[in-house]
C-alpha cells in the first residue's frame, strides 16, 4: 500500500383549507423574523450550546472540559458533592481562542457526574466496545497561492465526518479513540473554490468549532474520549488548539514537541499513547515507551510505524501487540511474519480520501519482515474494537456503522 504523505497531498388525498389574506402574510414573516434570529445567534456565538465531554490522561486520570460562553463556569455535581468548575486559560488571553474552558479532575470513585442537569459519560472499569476515528477534518488547503486540496465542507458525502460520529455514536461504545488530525482548514477559501465559502480557517477556535467540535458533538458527549495528537496539531500547525481544547494535560503555555508518553489502564486492558506529531517514527522514539513497561499492550500513535513512507527502521516494538495510528488516509491493516504487533490504520474519517492507494502484495519486505497480511478498505468509515468472550474483534464500518470487516484478535491480559 503505498499513502500520500499528510504534509504534502490529500399520499393521501390533497385536503384543501380556507387561509385569511393576514395569514398568508404573517406567516412568511414570523418565518422570516425566527430564520434571521437563528442565523444572528449562530455568527454571534458559534459555539451554540455549551459543550462538555470527558477526556482520559496518563495513569487513567478522569479529565472534564466544559466549554461556554457564560461569564463564569458552572458548578458540576459528583455524585453527592458539589464541585465547581475551573476555567483551564484566561478568557481573554488570546482574541482568536475568546471562549471560556472550564475543566476539573475526577476520581475514578465517581459514579455519576452532571453539569446543568447533563449527564457525563464517566470511563468503565474494561470498556468493551472501543470506536476509532481518525483523520477527521475537513481539507482546505492552498500551497502558493493554488488551490492544492479544497474539500466541500458543506457536502455530508465529500466530508462525511458528521455522519460518521453520529452513525459511531448510535453504537454506544464505551470509549473513543481519535488517532489524531482534527484541523484541516488550514487555508482561507480561494476565490472561485466551491465547499469552503465562508468557512473559518487556520489555528482559531471557530476553525476548531467548526472542524471537529460541532460535527463530533454526538459521540463526545457519549463515551469517554483518548485524544492522540496529529501533525496537523504540531508547534507549528494546530497545536496551539489542541492543547487548549483536548489535551488532557494541565495547560502549559508553552507547546511540548514530543511529551513523554503515558498509560491509561483498565482492569483487564492498557492503552499507551505515544505522541509522532513531529516526525516519521524513529526507533529513538520508540525507546521512550521502554518507562511504561509494556506487556501485550495496545499503542495509540499518529504516525504508522511499519510502511513504504516510514525510513528508519524500528523493528518489534517490545510489550505491544496492538497499534491503532492514523495519518494515512484510509483504512489499512498489516501483520507480519516476525510476529510483532498487528497495525491498523484508521484515518478515514472526514479528510479527503487517498486516491487510488495501492495494495502492497503480502510477502513484501517491510522493516526488515515480511508483510504476512495486508487488507485495505476501500471508502470513509471508522473502526471498532469489541469484546466477544475470551477474544476482541476489530470492525472495520463504513459511515453509516455497516460492518466491512471482522478480525478476531486475542489481547492477554498484562495486569
Amino acid at each position: 500500500m503505498t499513502p500520500s504523505r499528510d504534509s504534502d497531498t490529500m399520499g393521501g388525498p390533497m385536503k384543501v383549507q380556507m387561509i385569511s389574506l393576514r395569514t398568508l402574510v404573517l406567516v412568511p414573516m414570523v418565518s422570516l423574523i425566527l430564520s434571521c434570529a437563528s442565523v444572528r445567534k449562530s455568527s454571534e456565538s458559534d459555539l451554540g450550546q455549551p459543550l462538555s465531554w470527558v477526556a482520559l490522561g496518563p495513569n487513567g486520570t478522569v479529565v472534564v472540559r466544559h466549554l461556554t460562553r457564560d461569564p463564569s463556569c458552572p458548578v458540576l455535581k459528583a455524585d453527592s458533592k458539589e464541585v465547581p468548575l475551573q476555567a483551564r486559560i484566561g478568557h481573554q488571553d488570546r482574541p482568536e481562542f475568546e471562549i471560556r474552558i472550564c475543566e476539573t479532575v475526577l476520581d475514578r470513585s465517581v459514579r455519576k457526574a452532571e453539569i446543568d442537569g447533563q449527564l457525563l459519560s464517566l470511563p468503565m472499569n474494561t470498556p468493551e466496545r472501543i470506536v476509532i476515528i481518525g483523520d477527521t477534518g475537513c481539507r482546505v488547503k492552498t500551497k502558493k497561492g493554488n488551490p492544492a486540496w479544497i474539500q466541500d465542507c458543506s457536502n455530508p458525502d465529500a466530508w462525511p465526518f458528521q455522519k460518521i460520529a453520529e452513525a459511531a455514536a448510535r453504537l454506544n461504545p464505551d470509549l473513543v479513540i481519535h488517532t489524531g488530525d482534527y484541523l484541516y482548514r488550514e487555508s482561507a477559501c480561494p476565490n472561485g473554490a466551491k465547499g469552503c465559502e465562508s468557512f473559518p480557517s487556520g489555528d482559531t477556535f471557530a476553525s476548531w468549532n467548526a472542524d471537529f467540535l460541532t460535527p463530533a458533538r454526538a459521540l463526545l458527549t457519549r463515551a469517554p474520549w483518548i485524544f492522540v495528537r496529529g501533525n496537523h496539531e504540531s508547534c507549528t500547525r494546530a497545536g496551539e488548539g489542541f492543547f487548549r481544547l483536548l489535551d488532557p494535560n494541565p495547560y502549559n503555555p508553552v507547546c511540548i514537541e514530543e511529551p513523554e508518553p503515558y498509560l491509561i489502564p483498565f482492569s483487564t486492558l492498557r492503552l499507551a499513547v505515544l505522541d509522532t506529531s513531529l516526525k516519521q517514527v524513529q526507533a529513538e522514539r520508540l525507546r521512550a515507551l521502554r518507562s511504561l513497561k509494556l506487556n501485550s499492550d495496545v499503542l495509540l500513535t499518529h504516525r504508522p510505524l511499519w510502511g513504504e513512507e516510514t525510513h528508519d527502521p524500528v523493528g518489534p516494538v517490545p510489550g505491544v501487540k496492538l497499534i491503532f495510528a492514523g495519518h494515512w488516509h484510509l483504512f489499512h491493516l498489516s501483520s507480519f511474519e516476525d510476529g510483532r504487533a498487528l497495525q491498523v490504520v484508521v484515518g478515514n474519517s472526514g479528510t479527503e480520501l487517498i486516491k487510488n492507494p495501492r495494495q502492497t502484495p503480502t510477502g513484501t519486505e517491510v522493516d526488515g519482515t515480511l508483510l504476512k497480511e495486508s487488507t485495505l478498505i476501500p471508502g470513509f468509515g471508522f473502526t471498532m474494537l469489541e469484546k466477544t468472550g475470551s477474544h476482541w474483534e476489530l470492525q472495520a464500518r463504513d459511515v453509516n456503522g455497516q460492518v466491512k470487516m471482522r478480525k478476531k484478535i486475542r489481547l492477554t491480559p498484562s495486569l
